[in-house]
């Protein structure tokens, strides 16, 4: 899985005209608190895993909206978006705390 993302990442800075970029590991916490707002402005986050796949979460960037049922295609995680500029992250229902796990790609100039 791990050389698919890769992959995935390089195409993408590729696309985007960036050729060297640093690769970090993100993890973000969803609790009852409410939303979390993630600032990734020049940089891309890939949402790779979650720690429960039951518990519905929205994410609303400025480039792109998902939703937990556009994670998971046949139980494996589907990582196709990328997500930038101001990221706020929610919970359908306020329940357990929900950690989920993001690539974070900060391309360099």
């Amino acid at each position: 899985m791990e050389g698919l993302i890769e992959a995935i990442i390089k195409q993408r800075m590729t696309g985007l005209g960036f050729q060297d970029y640093e690769i970090k590991m993100k993890s973000v916490e969803l609790n009852s608190a409410g939303d979390v707002c993630v600032q990734a402005q020049n940089e891309y986050l890939y949402l790779v895993d979650v720690d429960d796949d039951t518990d519905a979460f929205n994410i609303q960037a400025d480039n792109t909206i998902m939703d937990s049922s556009e994670f998971l295609f046949a139980s494996i995680p589907f990582v196709i978006s990328d997500f930038t500029g101001n990221v706020i992250i929610s919970k359908s229902i306020h329940t357990a705390t929900q950690n989920l796990l993001f690539v974070r790609v900060i391309p360099k100039k």
